[in-house]
């Protein structure tokens, strides 16, 4: 899944959407579209449970967009959307789990 936005009435409305749809068809991808908000609120429930302390909500909302993703990227090798599972994955940077997985 890949980040996008599209705009109306001058507001912004984030998503993510499915890479592979996008270059090889709507078919080939059981979610063609999550709202932003909605995954990027349980990736941080995730990153929370897992490194208590770590992204405070008041310090979290005061970053910005830039801010929050280079924080994000500090920390997470790589997430993963499951469509069919519904189901978000997440690999660690060693240093932050000592599995490497949640």
């Amino acid at each position: 899944m890949v980040y996008s936005y599209s705009m109306k009435n001058r507001r912004k409305y984030p998503y993510y959407v499915c890479l592979n749809a996008q270059r090889k068809g709507w078919a080939v991808c059981p979610a063609k579209s999550l709202p932003a908000r909605t995954i990027e609120e349980s990736i941080l429930g995730r990153i929370r449970e897992r490194s208590p302390g770590i992204f405070e909500t008041a310090d979290w909302e005061q970053m910005g967009r830039a801010r929050q993703v280079q924080a994000i990227q500090a920390t997470v090798e790589r997430i993963g959307y499951d469509g069919v599972a519904k189901q978000v994955s997440i690999r660690f940077h060693p240093a932050v789990g000592a599995e490497g997985q949640a």
